[in-house]
């Protein structure tokens, strides 16, 4: 199943529109471009990081096919191309969960890994690179590479977080997370301000998921205002099948115009703020951790220019100043309704390009409008490096090189393992 796939290649946030060629593999050991090419999954990031418009595209989605299941161990090993979707819809009924997951579930096994994706349990749980136990890379010149965690280790840590250069991941194994039930503990707290935010974060100690949605349009006297969500695995066991299995509805085609505008962003936030919600509720594992997933290509909404997401993470010790200092220059820049604020663990980072690492993440979603969405990129990429902090590559499609290689310090370790035949759009950006 894999009805969200880009038929035209872009991006999730469908900007930068540049064309792409692809080519689609059926096997592993299909032909692959003489180069440049750049293989990719289901294209849920949401910058250039899975464009390369210089050369080919080289497509995974077919390659799909779970290898091998441990069920008692909890180990399981796939080809890089199924989604994480198609994963858990085979282990939970088992008992089992994976460990980490991002903000869809539609990303596939080689995406998750290639990106190091983290979820609302890092502060816990760490990224999804901490729980892959081996992989194996098929280089541009025909060779393979088999990496875990007792061979070849420097490819393992290089492939993770990788961004796709080091080669196609033909299929991986990962360790599992055992569950009684299908359901989370959820507890809900209305959200006073920032300050509000890093206090609750600080006393959710039992707690394996952390989350905030922050309300875009809240006055400058409340900057922060929202919903807290912290939530455990019910241990009670219980039904492992959760409600909320698919799309409740999608969206067929791209909007003429985009819906996010000011008022329907007001409206929406307004509501949002004022809906009344349980204290504590056991809820279904796809609803806490996917509500977008729950419209087909939402991405739709923002019309023919798409979106950005601005992500970045910095220092507990910064997060204070910066946050309440940067809502304004995305206010007037034209947000939107997705802001999220997560705790981010001191987990040493699995790969040497791992964005996940010790901090306050936000992540703020912008209509894009040109000059004037630039120039507030621009300008909030300056306060958060600033502050200390990095920009999330996965989601990013304007950081400059400088600001690259200062939050990424390993880039120089990194350029001997990267195929020569492989390149993207954001790696020929950020290496000018």
């Amino acid at each position: 199943m894999r009805p969200l796939t880009s038929p035209d290649h872009l991006s999730w946030g469908r900007w930068p529109a540049r064309p792409q060629q692809a080519q689609h593999l059926s096997f592993t050991t299909d032909t692959l471009p003489h180069g440049p090419w750049l293989p990719i999954g289901n294209q849920r990031s949401q910058g250039d990081v899975c464009l390369n418009s210089t050369g080919t595209l080289v497509c995974t989605a077919n390659l799909n096919r779970l290898i091998a299941f441990d069920a008692a161990r909890g180990v399981l090993t796939a080809e890089a191309g199924i989604t994480l979707h198609d994963i858990l819809q085979f282990i939970v009924p088992q008992g089992w969960f994976l460990p980490v997951v991002p903000g869809t579930r539609y990303v596939t096994l080689g995406g998750a890994i290639a990106n190091d994706v983290h979820g609302k349990n890092h502060q816990t749980n760490g990224s999804f690179g901490h729980h892959v136990v081996a992989l194996t890379l098929r280089r541009g010149n025909g060779k393979t590479i088999a990496a875990s965690t007792t061979q070849n280790r420097d490819w393992l840590h290089a492939t993770i977080g990788g961004l796709g250069l080091t080669g196609l991941i033909t299929q991986a194994t990962i360790k599992l997370q055992r569950i009684a039930s299908g359901y989370l503990q959820v507890e809900t707290v209305r959200q006073k301000n920032f300050d509000h935010f890093l206090s609750l974060s600080k006393n959710s100690k039992g707690f394996e998921h952390v989350i905030s949605w922050v309300d875009s349009t809240a006055p400058a006297t409340e900057p922060g205002r929202g919903w807290f969500q912290r939530a455990r695995w019910s241990a009670t066991p219980g039904p492992l099948a959760a409600p909320g299995n698919g799309p409740l509805l999608s969206l067929p085609f791209v909007l003429p115009l985009s819906a996010i505008n000011r008022p329907t962003v007001w409206g929406f936030n307004q509501l949002w703020n004022r809906l009344p919600r349980p204290a504590s509720a056991l809820t279904g594992y796809q609803k806490f951790l996917w509500p977008l997933d729950g419209i087909g290509n939402w991405n739709y909404v923002y019309g023919p220019r798409g979106f950005v997401q601005f992500q970045f993470v910095v220092p507990q010790a910064a997060a204070a100043t910066l946050l309440p200092a940067l809502m304004p220059v995305a206010q007037a820049a034209g947000m939107s309704f997705l802001n999220t604020l997560k705790l981010m663990g001191n987990k040493k980072p699995a790969g040497l390009l791992s964005f996940p690492r010790a901090g306050i993440s936000m992540a703020i979603d912008l209509p894009y409008k040109g000059a004037q969405t630039l120039a507030a990129l621009k300008r909030m990429e300056g306060m958060v490096v600033g502050a200390g902090g990095a920009l999330y590559p996965a989601k990013d499609a304007t950081m400059a090189p400088a600001t690259f290689r200062h939050a990424f310090p390993q880039w120089r370790s990194m350029q001997k393992f990267i195929d020569p035949t492989i390149t993207s759009d954001f790696w020929q950006r950020v290496n000018t």
